[in-house]
């Protein structure tokens, strides 16, 4: 092959490649993908500092956790009439943050809220079961995606309680141990 030829291959290689890594790559400003709707990651962080008063530090991939569970709940929970209004879940919160300064009102707060309303009326009503296997359901059939910042999902393991894996920290990232003293330099 001639020089020529062999840097248009490269090229070639180089761009198919970059295409390859950008199909797989999460969209910026995504945390994740539920059934064609995103979550941003400025609404999980707002709801992080949204809930920090509540309940001190939370981490990102429990309120992803909950942002993405949050709309498969109330699909299902309004299949079964078991589904938690928005005025209910405004209410929560502002009986949850009375005292505590400015009542958040940010669409992950308020679903975060609603999430875990229905979670709980879901588990005291009579069909508890059925409405935990129509859950199952849903939740395999769910077309998720979560950017690997905030963790992983696996659809095989998918549970009605956790979607959501937080990130481990790669084997090739290896932490440096601080110098123990300083070298001098050798007069």
């Amino acid at each position: 092959m001639t020089g020529g030829r062999r840097s248009v291959a490269l090229v070639a290689g180089a761009v198919a490649l970059v295409g390859a890594l950008a199909g797989c790559s999460a969209k910026p400003g995504v945390a994740a993908t539920v059934n064609g709707q995103d979550i941003t990651t400025h609404e999980v962080s707002t709801t992080i500092a949204d809930f920090t008063p509540l309940s001190g530090q939370v981490s990102a991939s429990a309120v992803l956790n909950e942002l993405v569970l949050e709309p498969i709940y109330l699909e299902v929970a309004q299949k079964h009439d078991v589904a938690v209004s928005e005025d209910d879940a405004k209410a929560a919160i502002a009986s949850a943050f009375a005292g505590k300064g400015a009542v958040p009102d940010s669409a992950g707060t308020l679903a975060i809220a609603r999430f875990e309303l229905t979670a709980n009326k879901i588990a005291q009503s009579p069909q508890a079961s059925a409405i935990a296997a129509d859950l199952a359901t849903a939740l395999k059939d769910a077309s998720i995606t979560v950017n690997p910042r905030f963790g992983t999902f696996d659809p095989a393991a998918a549970s009605v309680t956790s979607v959501v894996t937080a990130p481990t920290q790669p084997a090739w990232q290896v932490a440096t141990a601080a110098p123990t003293a300083a070298l001098t330099p050798a007069p």
